[in-house]
């Protein structure tokens, strides 16, 4: 199957002749610092089992694609199989960026930021739903033609069970981001893409969408994972405060500075105490669980009333948050007011705002 030549991997790989089953595009897989992906030799072990045997060897693979090539066995695929250009028309596609066109109209100034940062990287962002189907993708014309010949372009279905491990399908059943990287993509034919993708989530947990950038395995940068993370947590928010214009939002943040950036907390609540969603750092820090969201009340997470945290009448309050799930941190700062207002009102000086401690216990509704 041909040799692997230091330019290939950047690792002085050597022949691979000895292993009949491995392609040169499979294991070139970059040796990275950090646990996101596998380590070269457990790799190539793992590839080896899979084309020799059709198994996934056990503790081989990082934990994310060792749960995804077991998926993929079950479902019946092969590493091999030839690529199936699976492509919606232009019908199909007008229609799911019409279904999607709320994400898509808070996610493109998202997408527009990352790809500045990701400009003359030989990269390509993306934006897909729920199902796999990429709705928007714009990069270096140096990588986008490569690219469409695998059909990582809009229309195209890249779900797990249609395209095996890859970042975007992946990322949608794991319900967390993932990079899959070189010859960690099940099937032989995008061992040459690195692809780090984070799935968009609403503020109920249900996944709206996911976003991934995508690039040649020679150009991984390790820091992919955190942009892509950044841009589905600012793509989250942005969508939360459209849902729920018509609720009393609580902002939670350890520095009064950091309300109203991509770090805060985010939950919204009724005006009887009801919390009717949370995005993904306040589920953290409070502790909820994808069922608690439209289950719980504000006393069964803070043990506190509505109208004690609701209580100022600029709707404005500042409160200490204490013994939080996450290692008994304390986030020190809360606003809580209705969406639309300005996150902080002028009239109300929230330095001088009475701190009201709020203690989170067990929900219990």
């Amino acid at each position: 199957m041909g040799h692997l030549s230091r330019n290939d991997t950047g690792a002085g790989l050597g022949p691979t002749t000895t292993e009949p089953h491995a392609s040169p595009f499979v294991l070139a897989t970059l040796r990275m610092n950090g646990p996101e992906t596998t380590p070269l030799p457990r790799l190539r072990a793992a590839r080896t089992a899979l084309h020799a045997h059709g198994v996934v060897p056990a503790n081989l693979l990082v934990g994310p694609v060792a749960r995804s090539w077991q998926r993929c066995v079950e479902r019946g695929l092969s590493p091999s199989q030839p690529i199936e250009p699976i492509v919606t028309g232009s019908a199909h596609l007008r229609s799911a960026v019409e279904r999607h066109s709320e994400m898509l109209a808070h996610a493109r100034p998202v997408l527009d930021f990352l790809h500045e940062q990701i400009r003359d990287t030989g990269s390509l962002v993306v934006l897909a739903d729920a199902d796999g189907v990429l709705l928007h993708a714009q990069g270096d014309e140096t990588f986008v033609s490569r690219a469409a010949r695998v059909s990582l372009r809009p229309g195209a279905c890249w779900g797990e069970a249609a395209r095996g491990t890859n970042a975007v399908g992946t990322a949608l059943l794991e319900r967390a981001p993932v990079v899959v990287h070189g010859g960690e993509h099940f099937l032989d034919a995008f061992g040459f893409l690195t692809c780090s993708a984070a799935p968009i989530l609403d503020s109920s947990g249900r996944a709206l969408g996911v976003v991934d950038i995508s690039g040649h395995h020679r150009a991984r940068h390790p820091h992919t994972l955190a942009l892509v993370r950044s841009a589905a947590r600012m793509i989250e928010d942005r969508v939360f405060l459209a849902q729920h214009a018509a609720h009393w939002r609580v902002h939670l943040h350890a520095r009064l500075e950091g309300l109203g950036t991509v770090g805060e907390g985010l939950v919204a609540l009724t005006e009887d105490g009801w919390i009717v969603g949370a995005n993904a750092v306040a589920c953290s820090w409070l502790g909820l669980g994808p069922g608690d969201v439209g289950a719980c009340t504000v006393h069964g997470v803070f043990g506190l009333a509505a109208n004690e945290l609701l209580g100022p009448p600029a709707g404005l309050a500042r409160v200490e948050i204490e013994g939080l799930a996450s290692a008994g941190q304390i986030v020190e700062i809360a606003t809580c007011h209705r969406c639309g207002d300005a996150l902080l009102d002028d009239e109300v000086d929230v330095a001088h705002e009475p701190t009201v401690p709020l203690r989170p216990v067990a929900c219990s509704g």
